[in-house]
């Protein structure tokens, strides 16, 4: 009878969960992923890690657990063990886009951008939307001086659904290339040049081509 119950409240469970449910250890990793985000997003990396670090010992492969836990590394200077996780994570999934974006974002602090490009790449033959892919392309052309190329990338993301954050992802990233000793002239000029102005709307840059987006109707 004991077994009985307990089959008949696990099923119970999986059914107030819907048709498609999570397991309850997938649930538990949910959490953890959760949990590590928000230390993460905080600027606290190094908890972040201790959480995700728990978290892999019952999923060692888990890739969105290794991304996020090597760019916690990664943040924290530790480069190569930022690499080791996004290799491990690849070992497992070589085609995972976010695995791919994440070498990408780690070969541009290495100061390999060519090698940042290949990767970032490879990203986007994957996922040819994936919108952090292809700002961190830019990014990766951008210090190669094929400032044109650049340009063109960061103007097809106004086109797109981040198209009101991209001048303050583009100051945020450039901010933690800046930590690292890199830098360009486009670090200064370009982000106000991406970023709405309040009132008017996104205007675009004349680099663009584009007319300027009108506000809309209230």
């Amino acid at each position: 009878m004991g077994h009985l119950l307990k089959d008949l409240l696990a099923m119970g469970l999986a059914l107030s969960l819907g048709m498609g449910a999570y397991s309850l250890p997938a649930l538990a990793q949910d959490q953890t992923l959760k949990a590590a985000r928000l230390a993460h997003e905080d600027g606290r990396y190094t908890e972040a890690i201790a959480i995700l670090s728990r978290g892999l010992k019952a999923r060692p492969h888990d890739a969105g657990m290794l991304r996020l836990r090597a760019e916690a590394y990664q943040y924290l200077g530790n480069l190569r063990q930022a690499e080791a996780d996004l290799r491990t994570g690849l070992t497992a999934s070589p085609a995972d886009p976010n695995l791919l974006e994440g070498m990408g974002w780690l070969k541009l602090f290495q100061r390999d951008y060519v090698g940042a490009e290949a990767w970032l790449r490879r990203a986007l033959d994957q996922d040819p939307e994936h919108a952090w892919a292809r700002l961190n392309l830019a990014h990766a052309l951008l210090l190669q001086a094929r400032d044109a190329e650049a340009i063109a990338l960061y103007c097809a993301l106004l086109q797109t659904d981040i198209r009101e954050t991209v001048g303050q992802s583009m100051s945020k990233d450039f901010a933690r290339l800046r930590s690292q000793g890199i830098s360009h002239p486009g670090f200064d000029t370009l982000p106000p040049k991406f970023t709405p102005v309040c009132g008017p709307g996104l205007i675009y840059p004349s680099e663009c081509g584009f007319e300027p987006e009108l506000p809309a109707d209230r």
